[in-house]
């Protein structure tokens, strides 16, 4: 039979039928041939019909062009489609069935056999054979004379274990469904390609046993209907969509309009995958797309995925080009899903017809166990850029191994609000944030903790000057504050990061007086059970380690082992601190941070550390390193009410001065340098009404030579004052001559000055 079926390029009419009639035809479409002038009367040819504006309205079957030039329409399983009103397009195609019974003949050409006999008994597996000896026996070939091109330019060998997988899909009884099979075709009619690519979906998506969609070109598409997704499909029962290579794919036409999204998938399914190919969104060509968030008609996706009760969601292998959307990939489902996983893509994002400005994400994910891993992200380093790479909601998550470049913020990791009261088991771990206002910020939704994560060996690289035009919170580790954000934080770890600024002075850029290397500024919510410990961070611009519980509390906070340098280099702010800790605190340690000031001109450093604990309770202060640079200005300043099991802390202190605060127990004191110092009380400093009455400081003298202490007139020691000779050490107890009450005073402290 297949060499009765003839073939012809080029031929499609559009029509207007209803039901099950013949098809009467309306005209040929721009760019085509009508059926009259291309087969004979009486002639049989595959055809496939697609309702232009129902698109979910597809048959595909045997014609035959009657004497009155309609179209007799066969299907080869099933009934005819009930065709409701509205316009069709009918196309001339190279249907499946035909090539399974052109493979008879094939199978007898003697420079095939052998290689067919090595084939799989499948119908894909004897499809691809044919793709490839087409071109070879084309001479020999009669029974394919006069078929039109649906080559993809490509050998099928061309992508790493393609025709493998492809042989499995198939022994799993996956179908395979073509865009050519339908009458799309590389360099063809935008709008033709569209419909061809929804229909080969819809009978992806609706074949028994799963079926998987091949792109085998790249694609030009319009949008057609603004108001709806250009492909997409409801409860597919496992549907698999991939590139023969990944030039492979779809690209949207120049000022393609507004649109939902490229692909969407909604209901329930048992797996969707998307795997090696490219959706190409031309965003800066579309001046008139104005993505919009929280837009149903307008968002601008590449995919979008609203799924209950899938077995699995992967996409993977994936380029995302020129993306001007809310986000380039939406997936909210339910808890009962399982195993999703977007691994190894590429996204560049382009703001539409250069709009930029809007609220905007590469992957946003709402859901249980998944794993966002080993991406590629590039925006344009611009306010004007990405807004975020990843947006993590949900439980069970890993963030994993991504490189991010360009994007005002590397990560969200956000609380869920829809699946469950807490956010439990996350990782975020390994990612690669370049030149970013923001590298990773926690969200911690109204009623929904954040809780049991893992930020831990991220390199964090910080632009604080990423958008002029504002004043925004920057930092390697940010708590997003505002509305609806006092969840609680907590319990976690934030460890082993390392986290770098960039300078800005001289670009009139004034960063957020609490932008910190680590920002743990929680406006309205509690901070508990938090571990943060041995991140290195460099030239903070205000603060190294901040921490602020403004109308919650510290509880069982821990900051350890943390190395700062060069922090507070942003001498426009006043408030410039190493590390930095205010707000209620309970059982809380502040234990054994380096503070390393390097600054050998000016006074560019920032103070060393400040405390002010409110109401502390059974909190610890201890084993703190401070080290300056004979240029710096720092100042180690206790300022702390109500903090018991106070200790002591070592500071390293060759020429800068050091302050004693109320509230403190004992310091020690290591004299690096021969220095001559004095003390006094330090009138700079508003005082408060809590005071102590002694300090104790150690003070060893490491220098190599002679240091002169001279206290001030003013003070009481416990015991006459001696300098210690080098190698050696001298404890002394200041106290308040009056029990306190006219100096020692939190905030106006006890100052040696160099």
């Amino acid at each position: 039979m297949a060499g009765s079926i003839v073939f012809s390029d080029l031929v499609r009419e559009t029509s207007s039928t209803t039901g099950g009639d013949n098809f009467v035809l309306d005209g040929a479409a721009a760019g085509f041939r009508r059926f009259i002038d291309s087969v004979a009367t009486g002639a049989q040819f595959h055809y496939s019909a697609v309702g232009v504006d129902k698109p979910q309205e597809v048959e595909v079957g045997l014609g035959t062009l009657e004497a009155d030039g309609s179209i007799a329409r066969t299907v080869a399983t099933g009934s005819l489609t009930n065709f409701t009103p509205g316009t069709k397009t009918i196309a001339l195609v190279a249907g499946a069935s035909w090539f399974a019974e052109a493979d008879a003949g094939l199978v007898s050409i003697g420079a095939a056999t052998d290689r067919l006999d090595l084939l799989e008994p499948s119908q894909l597996a004897q499809d691809l054979a044919i793709d490839a000896l087409v071109a070879e026996q084309a001479a020999q070939d009669g029974a394919i004379a006069g078929k039109a091109d649906i080559g993809h330019g490509h050998a099928v060998g061309e992508v790493d274990g393609l025709e493998d997988e492809l042989a499995r899909l198939v022994a799993r009884g996956d179908k395979i469904f073509r865009p050519e099979e339908y009458g799309a075709m590389p360099g063809g009619d935008p709008a033709a390609n569209r419909l061809a690519i929804a229909q080969a979906l819809t009978a992806a998506a609706t074949a028994a046993g799963g079926g998987t969609l091949l792109l085998g070109d790249l694609y030009e598409v319009d949008v057609g209907n603004s108001q709806q997704s250009l492909f997409r499909a409801s409860s597919p029962s496992r549907l698999r969509i991939i590139g023969r290579h990944p030039g492979c794919g779809i690209r949207l036409v120049d000022d393609a309009g507004p649109y939902p999204s490229i692909f969407e998938f909604d209901g329930s399914a048992a797996t969707v995958e998307f795997h090696g190919f490219t959706i190409d969104e031309n965003g800066a060509a579309n001046l008139s797309a104005d993505p919009l968030p929280g837009s149903a008609t307008s968002a601008c996706s590449a995919i979008r995925i609203n799924t209950v009760a899938t077995d699995g969601v992967r996409i993977s292998g994936m380029q995302f080009l020129d993306c001007p959307g809310i986000n380039t990939l939406t997936i909210n489902y339910s808890e009962t899903t399982r195993d999703c996983l977007v691994d190894g893509n590429y996204f560049r994002f382009t703001a539409a017809g250069g709009q930029g400005g809007y609220d905007n994400s590469a992957i946003y994910i709402n859901g249980r166990s998944y794993a966002v891993r080993d991406n590629r992200f590039r925006g344009p380093p611009t306010p004007e850029g990405g807004r975020c790479a990843i947006e993590a909601h949900g439980y069970d998550m890993i963030v994993a191994n991504n490189l991010v470049e360009g994007y005002r913020t590397g990560v969200n990791l956000v609380s869920t609000n829809t699946i469950d009261p807490v956010a439990t088991n996350s990782i975020v771990s390994a990612n690669i944030v370049r030149g970013a206002e923001t590298g990773v910020q926690l969200w911690a939704i109204s009623g929904h903790a954040l809780e049991n994560f893992t930020i831990s060996g991220n390199i964090l690289d910080i632009d604080p000057g990423f958008d002029p035009s504002s004043i925004n919170r920057s930092g390697g580790v940010v708590i997003a504050g505002g509305a609806g954000l006092d969840g609680t934080i907590g319990p976690g770890m934030i460890h082993g990061n390392f986290i770098i600024h960039r300078q800005f002075v001289g670009n009139g850029v004034n960063p957020d007086n609490d932008s910190a290397g680590i920002c743990l500024d929680h406006s309205a919510g509690d901070l508990v059970d938090l571990i943060v410990s041995d991140n290195v961070i460099r030239d903070a611009p205000n603060n190294g380690i901040s921490v602020f519980t403004r109308s919650g509390t510290s509880r069982r906070l821990h900051v350890s082992r943390n190395r700062i340098i060069d922090a507070g280099h942003n001498v426009a702010n006043g408030l410039r601190f190493s590390l930095l800790w205010r707000g209620l605190a309970e059982q809380s340690m502040l234990v054994g941070n380096d503070v390393i000031d390097t600054a050998t001109t000016g006074a560019n450093g920032a103070y060393g550390i400040y405390t002010y604990f409110v109401a502390a309770g059974s909190s610890l202060i201890e084993r703190d390193n401070v080290t300056s640079g004979s240029g710096g200005d720092n100042l180690y300043n206790r300022s702390s009410a109500n903090c018991s099991e106070r200790r002591h802390a070592e500071m390293q202190w060759p020429s800068p001065r050091l302050a004693f605060g109320g509230g403190a127990r004992s310091f020690s004191v290591d004299l690096t340098t021969p220095v001559s110092t004095s003390f006094s009380n330090d009138d700079s400093a508003q005082p408060t009404t809590a005071r102590e009455s002694e300090i104790k400081v150690r003070f060893k003298n490491v220098s190599g030579g002679a240091v002169d202490i001279v206290p001030a007139a003013a003070f009481k020691l416990s015991a006459p004052f001696q300098n210690p000779v080098d190698g050696e050490t001298a404890t002394y107890c200041f106290v308040s001559p009056d029990g306190g009450a006219t100096w020692l005073e939190t905030g106006r402290s006890v100052v040696m000055h160099g």
